[in-house]
């Protein structure tokens, strides 16, 4: 009896290992996955999804205010594939009129105010890969009326 109840420990201990060892390998996995999205290149798939984000501010109202924006990321594809996300508007003089730092991302405000305020008046909208730490962030710099611009500020993506 105590030799079948010292083969069930020896047993279970090394199932208990396999599994650690299992579990071990898929973090690594993610963590491998994550660093290699925070190199120097420009994530097409996010200005991808500023490009969608641009086309969707061109025919959605009612976007002057923190709940409009909001509810502007909340239905865009960025808030659903998981980007980090900054949404703010500004006057054309790049003075801020309503943030919305939904995350933190490592580009200062006054960063994207001065983007804001460079975006040239016959310009509707563009999109701009700014090098970061953590990794390239994108933006989109849209003028909303003549006198409001918005910008999208996208942070790389983590799995």
């Amino acid at each position: 009896m105590s030799a079948v109840i010292g083969t069930a420990a020896v047993l279970g201990s090394l199932a208990a290992c396999l599994t650690w060892n299992a579990d071990i390998g898929a973090r690594l996995v993610r963590a491998e996955a994550d660093v290699s999205r925070l190199g120097s290149d420009p994530d097409p798939q996010a200005r991808a999804l500023l490009q969608r984000l641009s086309q969707t501010i061109a025919s959605a109202p009612n976007q002057g205010s923190a709940a409009g924006l909001y509810a502007l990321w909340r239905a865009s594809p960025l808030h659903a594939r998981g980007y980090p996300v900054r949404i703010a508007l500004w006057t054309a003089e790049g003075v801020p009129v309503v943030d919305l730092p939904i995350d933190s991302l490592a580009l200062p405000r006054e960063t994207l105010g001065a983007l804001a305020h460079a975006l040239p008046v016959d310009a509707s909208s563009e999109i701009r890969a700014l090098p970061a730490v953590p990794g390239v962030h994108h933006v989109l710099i849209q003028r909303t009326a003549p006198d409001r611009v918005l910008t999208g500020a996208v942070g790389p993506r983590s799995a």
